[in-house]
């Protein structure tokens, strides 16, 4: 694999010393090339954000796809009406292979993959549907995640995902969906499927498969949405259905989908949300300490966490017409890659900011993106670590990390980790 300064190559300034231009090419023959293939990136890409800024703020990546990575960039593209949603011509959950491909048909009924004017109303009625469950049926985060603590407590060690993160976050939208207990370990085998309509699809064989464990996801939520419209519930598909009797009302596919959605996406941000973060808090001991002390620090010690780690570290759009950035021609149909990480660690919008610092007073991070594609489910997810993180401080007095290696899940945009083992006392 191509080294980042191999790739990029730039002209060098001719009033530059011969030792600085050393120095530069020892730093980039240490960097590893942005790609998400490249296992040194994906343990740790923050290095090479940082020389994307100051170097190649627009870059063409061997994928094909421009990549930007400053926050002004980012920040402007979300809103900018020049880059779109739908997915390209080339990509296979393109709409011209709806009719062929279970996993186009669903990517083309989803919010993320839709522009304005299609997106603009359903957004709404989900939005307000989600959101009125939430405030009137709060979730017992807190609750179920001190029965997870308990649970592990005599054993002393705790794996945050697959322990504690995952459980709890299945737990709250199988209650929030009103699903029945046994069923969850499926629908999370199948959330894990879904995310493959946001990345590269390998292989025909992958594809195929996809297309299999989404008709099995579709199926379910369409009998389930089939018995709340006979018999209404308490649970946020009864209220999606109720907020749905409308003239721009979703298509009965396309509220099976949404279900899909708003059920995968809480489930597998939520649980790496709260294990970045903890592994965060661990690597800056003396804050973490500044928290068993004063609880009241948490809400600013979780958004700096997610400023800091997100989860969510790049989305994609589809240039709508050809146009030209950083002096650079981007032709109609392009993939353009916004990576919201480098964006919140852009030292012009956040002081220092590659240094974590739970004091920080700036606001206004990219972490859950920003303008009419922003995360619905955003405040949710920081409740959501809010609690663990009060949970995990008040449960234990030394919390510290097992000393084994760090995983990360292959997954094309996302920085989820496959465990993270912590010892308490």
């Amino acid at each position: 694999m191509k080294r980042l300064w191999e790739l990029f190559k730039k002209d060098n300034n001719a009033e530059a010393s011969d030792q600085s231009t050393k120095e530069e090419s020892n730093q980039q023959n240490t960097i590893p090339p942005f790609s998400p293939d490249n296992q040194a990136f994906v343990d740790n890409p923050y290095p090479t954000y940082a020389w994307l800024r100051k170097n190649e703020p627009l870059f063409r990546s061997q994928h094909g796809a421009w990549v930007l990575t400053r926050f002004e960039d980012i920040n402007n593209a979300l809103t900018d009406p020049r880059l779109g949603n739908t997915p390209s011509p080339y990509a296979v959950v393109n709409q011209r292979n709806a009719e062929r491909y279970v996993c186009a048909e669903l990517a083309n009924n989803i919010l993320p993959f839709m522009d304005s004017p299609k997106h603009d109303e359903p957004r709404k009625l989900i939005g307000r549907a989600f959101r009125s469950h939430i405030k009137d049926h709060p979730p017992p985060i807190e609750s179920i995640a001190n029965q997870l603590i308990d649970a592990h407590w005599q054993k002393g060690e705790l794996d945050l995902i697959g322990d504690f993160g995952t459980p709890l976050s299945l737990t709250i939208f199988g209650e929030i969906f009103g699903i029945p207990e046994p069923d969850l370990p499926q629908l999370l085998k199948w959330s894990e499927w879904f995310f493959y309509l946001f990345s590269v699809i390998p292989s025909e064989k992958i594809r195929q498969q996809l297309d299999i464990e989404l008709g099995n996801f579709r199926d379910y939520f369409s009998k389930l949405i089939q018995l709340r419209k006979q018999t209404p519930g308490e649970d946020v598909l009864s209220q999606l259905i109720q907020a749905n009797d409308t003239p721009l009302c979703l298509s009965f596919a396309e509220l099976v989908d949404t279900a899909i959605l708003i059920f995968a996406d809480g489930v597998e941000n939520i649980d790496s949300a709260i294990a970045n973060s903890v592994r965060v808090l661990l690597q800056h001991p003396q804050q973490l300490q500044a928290l068993y002390v004063d609880h009241s620090l948490i809400p600013l010690a979780v958004d700096e966490c997610l400023r800091f780690d997100p989860p969510a570290q790049f989305i994609a759009r589809v240039a709508q017409q050809d146009l030209v950035m950083h002096g650079q021609s981007i032709r109609k149909n392009a993939g353009v890659l916004l990576v919201l990480a480098s964006a919140n660690r852009d030292s012009s919008q956040f002081q220092n900011g590659d240094t974590f610092n739970i004091h920080r007073t700036e606001k206004g991070h990219l972490g859950f993106g920003r303008g009419r594609h922003s995360c619905i489910g955003g405040p949710l997810v920081k409740t959501h670590v809010e609690v663990a993180l009060q949970v995990l401080l008040t449960h234990t007095t030394n919390l510290q990390l097992k000393n084994q290696p760090v995983q990360w899940k292959n997954r094309f945009g996302h920085r989820w980790l496959k465990q993270l083992t912590v010892l308490f006392s």
